[in-house]
């Protein structure tokens, strides 16, 4: 087959467009964990959350009328971490098989860019960041 055989070829496959559109609840989320399993189902299921300290429910403070400053009291509260559920995704093992395969892709993209920017001097790094 000649090389134009061959483009024309490839200029009559089928081609779709694919849009992407954010919904009404797109938002950026921190993950810093994931936690779950499998579904009963089959499915899998990850709740993704962020980790923080937890706030106080409340706060008791005194005034100091001598110097004008306030000083804690008192606290309510949780202690230890607070690990908040952001999103739960749930997938079919097909879903989630390409997941991994994009992720792990990507992973290894920063791993290699992260290697090259050690290894380069920091001049040429500032002037690579552009």
């Amino acid at each position: 087959m000649s090389q134009d055989s061959d483009n024309i070829e490839q200029q009559d496959n089928p081609k779709i467009k694919f849009h992407f559109v954010k919904s009404n609840n797109f938002r950026v989320i921190h993950v810093d964990g994931v936690f779950g399993g499998m579904t009963p189902r089959g499915q899998l299921s990850m709740g993704v959350f962020s980790e923080r300290i937890p706030f106080p429910d409340f706060l008791v403070h005194e005034f100091d009328e001598s110097n004008g400053t306030f000083k804690e009291i008192a606290r309510t509260g949780r202690d230890g971490v607070l690990r908040e559920i952001e999103a739960s995704l749930v997938m079919d093992i097909d879903v989630a098989e390409a997941f991994s395969v994009w992720l792990l892709r990507h992973i290894d993209e920063v791993r290699t860019r992260s290697a090259a920017a050690t290894t380069e001097p920091l001049a040429e790094q500032v002037e690579n960041v552009q």
